[in-house]
């Protein structure tokens, strides 16, 4: 059974009783604009009234929710209204919004890839429960440019020095940060994230639903009668002041000016020499890395093996990958790049380097080149993106090692 959005997929398997429904703005990373708020309102009084048993929340493409669509230009009633009262306006509805998730008779377990940052974030803290992929990164980056959550979910759901960490820095946390400090219930590869979203969601749609229906709502009382509804409102003023602050103004200035990427660029370049790498593990999407599986991917490189250790906090990768002759790779990343998406990214920054045990490897980027021969290895240069190439006449076996780049 499906419905018609135009920001959201519904479907819903009337066998099980449980609702897939998903952000469907992919292009945009999911990012939450006034439609998709409007849809998400009636999907969830729908659910309830249609008496779906489970609802699993998930998101198109290579990301869960990049948060609030706030690009300038925009025009129409949704257009983002910079002044006082429109910021004002602006934090009501989205706490109305994501108050209809909160409230929703109807479980909701989300499973989130990519990014869920900002707003996007806050959808996932007002879900019942969280399934994230190993890809998964979590942050409040708004707050580097004087803005703030319109919500303030993070203090209800966070131990709260972790709220305090995500909600003052700006920084992004890993899937397995994001478990440990309980945000997210499970971390499972990308490649089982809908499985074992579908599996949580499915055992509660046969959970009788007056049951649920009650407990939920008695759970929610708990939080409502300390102060949520309260907390909520006042962040809605202190998001509206901050915003109109000389330095508020100063950076959504830019953002016109610049166009929001390039403002991004600007906005996180002082960051970028901290130790973030420390609390955001370089994670591989294992389904989506076509440059090392072959059954995916036109070339034959295949991934033999990957190992993870932990190492001071962070992941220390190592893989061995094999080439045939004159096979060559997809051109890949070893950083952040808004021209990527997490699936053809290792996360960083990292320091990457190529051994190569037998044959040839050589390994090619924009201004550059360089090969190396058995029991020779490659230091690539950071921030780039790159290509390998076989350029022998064997089969390349390759070690390579991924690890925090150190500022």
């Amino acid at each position: 059974m499906t419905a018609n959005y135009e920001t959201l997929q519904w479907v819903r398997n009337t066998n099980d009783n449980v609702l897939v429904l998903t952000l469907n703005r992919p292009e945009k990373r999911n990012a939450i604009n006034g439609q998709m708020m409007r849809e998400l309102d009636d999907a969830m009084r729908r659910a309830e009234r249609e008496r779906v048993g489970a609802i699993l929340l998930t998101g198109a493409g290579s990301s869960f929710c990049s948060g609030y669509d706030i690009a300038p230009g925009q025009t129409g009633p949704d257009a983002i209204d910079i002044s006082l009262e429109g910021w004002r306006r602006f934090g009501v509805r989205c706490i109305e919004n994501l108050m209809n998730v909160w409230n929703c008779s109807v479980p909701v377990v989300c499973a989130v890839q990519g990014h869920a940052l900002g707003g996007g974030l806050e959808l996932v803290a007002a879900c019942d429960f969280a399934i994230a992929s190993e890809d998964a990164r979590f942050g409040e980056p708004e707050v580097r440019h004087v803005s703030a959550p319109p919500t303030l979910f993070l203090p209800w759901v966070l131990p709260i020095r972790h709220a305090r960490y995500l909600m003052y820095t700006g920084d992004m946390i890993g899937a397995d940060e994001a478990k440990r400090i309980h945000l997210v219930n499970d971390v499972v590869p990308r490649d089982r994230l809908e499985e074992v979203g579908l599996k949580l969601a499915r055992r509660l749609a046969k959970v009788p639903i007056p049951a649920i229906t009650y407990n939920k709502a008695a759970v929610n009382n708990a939080q409502q009668a300390a102060g949520m509804a309260s907390s909520m409102l006042f962040n809605v003023e202190s998001m509206s002041a901050v915003h109109n602050t000389d330095a508020g103004r100063s950076w959504w200035s830019k953002i016109a000016e610049l166009g929001f990427k390039e403002f991004i660029h600007l906005r996180d370049a002082p960051f970028r020499d901290t130790n973030d790498h420390k609390r955001t593990p370089i994670v591989v999407a294992r389904n989506a890395v076509p440059l090392l599986e072959g059954k995916s991917s036109p070339v034959g490189i295949r991934l033999s093996r990957m190992i993870t250790r932990e190492n001071t906090g962070s992941r220390l990768m190592f893989g061995i990958a094999q080439m045939a002759p004159g096979e060559q790779s997809h051109v890949f990343s070893f950083c952040e790049d808004d021209d990527t998406t997490p699936d053809e990214v290792f996360y960083g920054p990292v320091d990457e380097t190529f051994f190569v045990v037998r044959g040839k490897l050589r390994v090619e980027w924009d201004a550059g080149a360089v090969e190396a021969g058995p029991e020779e290895s490659i230091h690539l240069p950071p921030g780039r993106k790159y290509r390998m190439i076989n350029p022998g006449a064997e089969d390349a076996f390759i070690v390579y090692a991924l690890a925090p780049a150190v500022a």
